[in-house]
């Protein structure tokens, strides 16, 4: 159940977390039978935790005492004592110990949740830096409707990943030129489904002249000082 909360549905997670952050120091016997090939073994279970975590962990914990109580469980170390026997009936080695598993389980969940904050906090650190480069800059972004308003569209803007450059209007005429999404170019007269555009080079060598299809792309007014409005129907 806790682990569900935590958006863990399988073992998958789980086994990850082992295998990537734990690790046994300290190996050691304590006792050995050796008419019974058995070894009583102790040793530690320690945390390798990734530098960006342990940092996060730091910044985090300077006067929050619930950080600081998760910090500190997350960076000590847990005694583990087992014992090996070899089984002379196939050979195989017999591992018995207890598994320190609520102190485990309570680290795993620390983790989890830490991560989760890390992965929210990456994503909106992600959108901040993914604002339009308009936006950045303090340029207007409005969007009217056509019927709405006297304003002509002298620009278009490409919504698809990809859009290739037609020599006319017709699809037939393709050429291995595109622009991607988000280009901005002036915009012609309208034929067949086409616009006729011409493309400052901005992100190529030269600039670019030819057709684009209008299903490829959204109309907008785009003033001198780059302020834009998009026109919808």
């Amino acid at each position: 159940m806790a682990f569900a909360m935590l958006g863990v549905e399988d073992d998958e997670s789980i086994d990850k977390f082992v295998n990537e952050n734990i690790e046994l120091v300290n190996v050691r016997p304590t006792d050995k039978d050796e008419d019974l090939k058995k070894c009583d073994c102790a040793t530690q279970i320690s945390f390798k935790f990734s530098e960006e975590l342990i940092k996060t962990l730091k910044e985090k914990s300077r006067g929050n005492l619930i950080i600081s109580v998760i910090n500190e469980m997350m960076t000590k170390q847990l005694d583990y004592k087992y014992t090996l026997q070899k089984i002379k009936k196939d050979n195989q080695l017999l591992v018995e110990g207890i598994v320190p598993v609520e102190e485990l389980q309570s680290i795993f969940m620390n983790y989890k949740m830490i991560q989760n904050a890390m992965n929210k906090q990456a994503s909106k650190n992600e959108g901040a830096e993914n604002l339009s480069q308009d936006a950045s800059n303090d340029k207007e972004i409005s969007t009217v409707k056509r019927e709405d308003t006297d304003i002509s569209a002298n620009s278009g803007e490409i919504i698809t990943e990809k859009s290739y450059i037609y020599k006319k209007s017709d699809y037939s005429t393709k050429i291995k030129m595109y622009l991607i999404k988000g280009d901005v170019f002036d915009i012609g007269e309208e034929k067949d489904g086409f616009y006729d555009i011409y493309y400052h080079g901005e992100n190529y060598d030269k600039n670019i002249e030819g057709y684009i299809p209008t299903s490829e792309m959204k109309l907008l007014y785009l003033d001198k000082y780059g302020n834009k409005t998009y026109i919808e129907e």
